[in-house]
């Protein structure tokens, strides 16, 4: 059954990090890289981290999806502690509410674009004429409507990176986190693609959290958060976005 919700109002924040610090050991060198870090996202808002390769963007989105667990603190979707789960209650929870969109696309080559597209649906139990369609249409959105029926081998980086941003887009999930989305696309491509996430943001209150180098795509966030180094960040709140 597909996802598809409308926005609600008066909500508690989708994710919510509270105190979070994480630390990696390396022989006898610790490294802190996230050290009580806080963050609310709010229904339908976008948020974006920014800064150097290294800072603790991916760290944080790894323990916002529940991959990674944190040192300390709590980091709850929709209300819930994914860290007081249990490994079988996370992975359907995470299944059930979040998508990922990492740099590492994880596309089946074996399939079709639009079978790519449409898996997620399928996976939830929609009938393959009903997914495929829905598929469909998110393709022409992406400007792939040429490429429904092409294997993966035959498309550019570009396409492949939209296809898996389609995918984490179909069900509408309440939160979907995005490595680096806009690396292989040009920049009517980026804008696309954020035309899109804003539709998704406002029509059915999905909550994105995204790292990104690409400074061309601030204008689309609610709140920023620009990493200057480990464990210093700066938060700049945006009422508006274009």
């Amino acid at each position: 059954m597909s996802r598809l919700k409308l926005m609600d109002t008066g909500e508690s924040p989708v994710l919510h990090c509270m105190g979070i610090t994480k630390t990696y050991q390396t022989g006898t060198t610790t490294l802190s890289v996230l050290d009580n870090f806080s963050l609310a996202l709010n229904p339908g808002e976008i948020g974006m981290l920014m800064g150097a390769s290294g800072c603790g963007k991916t760290t944080l989105l790894m323990i916002a999806g529940g991959i990674l667990s944190p040192d300390q603190g709590i980091c709850a979707v929709c209300g819930n502690d994914l860290y007081k789960m249990s490994p079988k209650k996370k992975v359907a929870f995470r299944a059930a509410h979040i998508s990922f969109l990492f740099q590492h696309l994880h596309l089946f080559p074996a399939l079709s674009a639009l079978e790519n597209l449409a898996l997620p649906l399928l996976i939830d139990g929609e009938s393959p004429e009903k997914a495929h369609q829905k598929a469909k249409q998110l393709m022409i959105r992406l400007g792939l409507e040429i490429h429904i029926h092409s294997k993966l081998d035959t498309l550019s980086g570009g396409q492949k990176q939209r296809i898996a941003m389609g995918r984490a887009l179909i069900r509408a999930p309440r939160l979907i986190l995005c490595d680096e989305p806009t690396s292989n696309l040009d920049r009517d491509s980026s804008d696309l693609v954020f035309s899109l996430i804003r539709e998704y943001a406002q029509m059915y209150g999905c909550t994105f959290l995204i790292s990104t180098h690409d400074y061309r795509i601030m204008s689309h966030a609610n709140k920023i958060l620009e990493f200057k180094g480990l464990n210093d960040y700066q938060v700049t709140c945006r009422k508006e976005t274009v």
